[in-house]
């Protein structure tokens, strides 16, 4: 079944996530600048995902390089809270510098890293 018009489109938030209902409430406060502003911030983050600066983790290739350091990342920051040896120093055997590895999980909120180690728990049989 088609759509009737294919440059009309609904879309439904879920009030229970902080970040939909940040997006709903700009975008009702916006009145009739909404599509515009839609249209420049897809392009703009479809733009910076093919220029690398955000990483593609849907939909996209995967960079297993990119993402071993990230589980890496992860894995140390949950053992530095715990007191733990760096799981990077001892396991990684890669070198880079610290900064880098802090960029890596730029743009992801407590909520993303929080599934991430949940997956990577799943992973080790915890």
């Amino acid at each position: 079944m088609e759509k009737k018009n294919p440059y009309v489109t609904t879309v439904g938030f879920n009030k229970d996530d902080p970040d939909h209902v940040r997006v709903a409430e700009l975008l009702n406060s916006m009145g009739r600048g909404k599509a515009q502003y839609l249209v420049k911030a897809v392009l703009a983050y479809q733009n910076m995902q093919e220029n690398g600066q955000i990483p593609m983790l849907s939909g996209g290739q995967v960079d297993y390089e990119l993402l071993r350091r990230m589980v890496f990342q992860i894995l140390d920051e949950r053992d530095r809270k715990q007191g733990q040896a760096s799981i990077s120093e001892n396991n990684q055997g890669t070198e880079g510098s610290e900064q880098e590895e802090n960029d890596l999980l730029q743009g992801f909120d407590d909520t993303d890293l929080d599934g991430m180690m949940a997956s990577i728990l799943a992973f080790q049989g915890q």
